[in-house]
Formats: structure tokens, C-alpha cells, sequence
């Protein structure tokens, strides 16, 4: 696939991995510097379509095997937050050119930190939270597919709003 400018693009950890290996996301800034990040989202290589960047959601998978539902599931959910991390350097793009800064890597690392990591990006005493703002921060991370349930899959309405009633 062509090398553009303003393209992110997504590539695996260890492309030769046997079993799951993570997902980077890859983007050349204007003055040459390559941001390498890794987004914490993992897929087994058979089910990653390298041309697309994505992972496959149906069909069949790299291997010859028919991609199950357990599997279409996964890789919705990963293909989901690769949208977030794509629409994400889109917004920080616009805010660089819009206040005509002149952004290196740092900058674009710390902007993607604070939506994706934003336990990464606080203070220390930021850090003593009494237990109502730490319930609310983590529902909303629920909400907001920053927190995945443990099938690494986004949680549902009606967990939510069961989290909210308690």
C-alpha cells in the first residue's frame, strides 16, 4: 500500500507471531518524524487483513478457515477502536494546522495519551480520588470503550446503567 502523508496506518507488533501479537498505529508527521504507538488492541495474525489494516470480520481468515462469531465480534470491537485512533490524530491534525503549531512527536504522543491513557497523563495528586469520582471516571470509560470487559469486548447500555444504579 502507498506511503501517503496524513495516513495512519496499522501495522502488527510481530507480524510472525504464533499467537497474539499487538497492534501499532503508524503515522509519518509533516517535518518527516514517524510516531510509532502502540494501541493495546492484540489480534492473532491469521485474522489481520494486512492491505485493509484491519481486522477481518468475516470470511475467511488468513489460514483458510470461516471466521466464527466469536471472532467477527473481536474484530468489530478492534476495528472500532482503530476507527477512535484514526478519528483521534484526524482531530489533533486539525488542531495543529488550525493553530499552526509546529507538533513533533511528543506532543502528538501526549494528545493521544490523554483519550486513550488517561491514567498515564495525571498528576500525582491527581492520583487521590475518593471513591465517587474514581465509580464516575470508570463509568464513563465504560461508555466510552476506553475500559473493555474482560473478552476484551466494549461494555453494553445495560451495564452501564447497572453501574450507574449502584
Amino acid at each position: 500500500m502507498a506511503k501517503n502523508k496524513n495516513e495512519v496506518r496499522f501495522n502488527l507488533k510481530d507480524s510472525s507471531a504464533t499467537s497474539e501479537t499487538l497492534i501499532n498505529l503508524v503515522y509519518r508527521l509533516q517535518n518527516g518524524e514517524r510516531l510509532k504507538y502502540a494501541t493495546g488492541e492484540k489480534i492473532k495474525t491469521e485474522l489481520w487483513d494486512n492491505k485493509n489494516m484491519r481486522a477481518l470480520e468475516s470470511g475467511i481468515d488468513n489460514n483458510g478457515n470461516k471466521i466464527n462469531t466469536k471472532q467477527k465480534s473481536i474484530a468489530k470491537s478492534i476495528n472500532l477502536q482503530l476507527g477512535r485512533y484514526n478519528s483521534s490524530i484526524s482531530k489533533i491534525i486539525s488542531y495543529v494546522e488550525r493553530e499552526n503549531l509546529n507538533a513533533n512527536l511528543e506532543f502528538f504522543r501526549k494528545e493521544l495519551d490523554k483519550e486513550f491513557k488517561p491514567e498515564k497523563v495525571t498528576n500525582k495528586s491527581d492520583k487521590e480520588t475518593d471513591l465517587v469520582e474514581y465509580a464516575k471516571r470508570y463509568i464513563d470509560e465504560c461508555k466510552n470503550g476506553v475500559r473493555l470487559s474482560k473478552s476484551n469486548d466494549r461494555y453494553t447500555l445495560g451495564t452501564c446503567k447497572q453501574y450507574e444504579t449502584s
